[in-house]
């Protein structure tokens, strides 16, 4: 199992070098996190979600072998969001159940565990390279 972290400017104070601290507090090295300063591929998440606004503060789950291959990522098996966008499907709020996300996510690791998983290619080659990596598993 790996993740990815995007870390994108929303708020105010939200810039590289507080993303790039916050990264280096998260001890999970299965974890990648990517600074996308100029919210590039929060908008694509925004287009692959159905959203009208960048997508921050979403939480997706994809089983393994899924591979980005068009323009936008591919959509998420299953996600989660602490947005106000109407787009957003109010019963997948985080808030509104915060276990389920867990839940969901131990049944995906449930149905994959014997499906072989390769290492996670932390966004390399898509889209564009205008973001940065903030550390990868084993980097930091």
């Amino acid at each position: 199992m790996a993740g990815i972290v995007l870390w994108v400017p929303m708020l105010e104070g939200d810039d590289d070098a507080a993303a790039a601290e916050q990264a280096g507090s998260w001890p999970e090295e299965r974890v990648c996190q990517w600074w996308d300063g100029a919210k590039e591929l929060s908008r694509l998440f925004e287009r692959s979600l159905g959203l009208h606004s960048p997508a921050w503060d979403v939480y997706l789950l994809y089983p393994p072998g899924v591979h980005w291959e068009g323009d936008v990522p591919p959509t998420p098996t299953f996600w989660m969001h602490q947005l106000s966008d109407p787009a957003a499907t109010p019963n997948l709020l985080l808030s509104r159940d915060p276990s389920r996300l867990s839940r969901e996510l131990d049944l995906l690791v449930h149905d994959s565990l014997y499906v072989e998983v390769q290492p996670l290619r932390c966004l390399d080659n898509q889209p564009s390279g205008r973001y940065r990596p903030l550390g990868c598993a084993g980097t930091r």
